[in-house]
């Protein structure tokens, strides 16, 4: 099995995790619009919310990166020629690289200042909530490598 491959089984998995995600978050958030309305108090909903939500968006800007939807500005692109393009668009995954790497040094960081930290309705370490930074940043340096090495092909 190719990089190739591997990297599209990995963005595979990534996007089921990210859809089961959001489809929790979507009846979290009813049910807890639905408790709101009627008086009811399920703070547990608040938090595992916190926590899907967390790891939701930082995986999901990995799964971005693999399929070449993460923000850009084509203006610059559409002004220049083919070997220009190939240029910017080897540039755009270098400044991704800077920021997978920053993403693994910050959240790293935030983890060894949350080491022994728990939340407050599951009494469950802090750390699991801000794993998810250092994680998509793993990911997303895994996928614009392999965007490097397809492009230099």
């Amino acid at each position: 099995m190719g990089l190739k491959q591997i990297s599209e089984k990995i963005n595979q998995l990534l996007e089921v995790v990210c859809g089961v995600f959001l489809i929790t978050l979507f009846v979290l958030l009813l049910v807890q619009v639905g408790n709101r309305l009627v008086k009811i108090s399920s703070s547990w909903i608040d938090e595992t919310i916190q926590f899907l939500l967390a790891w939701f968006v930082f995986l999901g800007s990995a799964v971005l990166v693999h399929k070449t939807d993460h923000i850009s500005v084509d203006l610059l692109a559409e002004k220049l020629n083919g070997t220009g393009q190939k240029l910017l668009r080897y540039l755009v995954l270098v400044s991704i690289l800077a920021v997978g790497g920053f993403m693994i040094y910050c959240g790293n960081n935030l983890i060894l200042h949350t080491v022994g930290k728990k939340s407050p309705i599951f009494d469950l370490p802090l750390v699991f909530w801000y794993l998810s930074i250092p994680t998509s940043g793993v990911l997303i340096i895994f996928f614009a490598l392999t965007k490097m090495i397809q492009r230099l092909k």
